[in-house]
């Protein structure tokens, strides 16, 4: 039988002493672990300003509202995705636009999306789907012309690249999910990439209940509510197991996928 799913996970020989030093270490919620977890992921996709969060779709929540989605602004976005990618859109008040897929790869279409555009469209959420990344090219075109901010959805999309830097480097908004059958999983969890420093230091607030965690709640003024988004340390061990394997899990991928492009060509039925 082949699985549909089977989640990698590193040996237990590296997985469980480090889970089991961190459970009872005495600190399971937010601290150090989590902060060496978002070293190491920044490093690896190459963007300094990127935070853990408890899930992707958190990342999408928060993503919206630093690009100022307010209830009645139009979303362009994709059916061919899980339901958060538009959920989180409603969740701000914000109106799912579907655009159209392109059949051959299953990705939103630039061209539908230029011709959805109006006075009320906020922003353009994009997927790339199973890991292939969308035309970037025209989609940054479009969002210059139009100053309308673009969010990744790069749930499926950890290690793929554009112009040879890793996804998560390109748009203001970048999503990676880490959820349970995610190609890097940490049971559950999430990333959110931006591209500029002072909306780094908002949602950091906003994954917080609107707290500034480097300040003591006695100094603390909720200007903004926010929310319990956080990773815990535990996830995050999870993570820097997971993530001393990342070149070896998304190169099996790529394997998986050249060999299911080779094996089903010339079959009836299959295009």
């Amino acid at each position: 039988m082949i699985s549909l799913v089977k989640p990698y996970i590193a040996p237990s020989n590296e997985m469980m002493p480090a889970i089991e030093e961190v459970l009872y270490s005495g600190y399971i919620a937010t601290g150090q672990a989590v902060y060496d977890f978002e070293d190491v992921f920044r490093n690896y996709i190459g963007n300094p300003l990127s935070l853990s969060l408890h899930s992707g779709t958190d990342a999408l929540h928060i993503a919206l509202i630093l690009a100022g989605v307010k209830p009645g602004d139009e979303v362009i976005s994709t059916p061919m995705t899980a339901e958060p990618t538009n959920t989180s859109i409603a969740m701000v008040g914000g109106k799912v636009v579907w655009g159209d897929i392109n059949p051959n790869n299953g990705l939103l279409d630039p061209k539908s999306v230029r011709s959805l555009i109006t006075e009320r469209t906020k922003v353009i959420m994009l997927v790339h789907y199973a890991g292939m990344v969308c035309d970037m090219d025209e989609f940054n075109k479009i969002s210059a012309e139009y100053n309308i901010p673009i969010i990744e959805d790069a749930a499926h999309a950890l290690g793929s690249k554009y112009n040879g830097k890793m996804v998560g480097c390109n748009s203001p908004y970048t999503i990676f999910s880490l959820q349970a059958i995610k190609h890097l999983t940490t049971v559950d969890g999430g990333f959110l990439s931006l591209k500029n420093e002072e909306e780094m230091g908002r949602a950091l607030k906003l994954r917080w209940f609107g707290l500034d965690k480097t300040r003591s709640r006695l100094e603390n003024d909720i200007t903004e509510v926010g929310f319990k988004y956080a990773m815990n340390n535990v996830n995050a061990t999870i993570g820097l197991v997971q993530m001393k394997h990342i070149n070896e899990v998304v190169g099996r991928y790529i394997e998986n996928g050249k060999f299911y492009d080779k094996a089903l060509v010339g079959i009836n039925g299959v295009r």
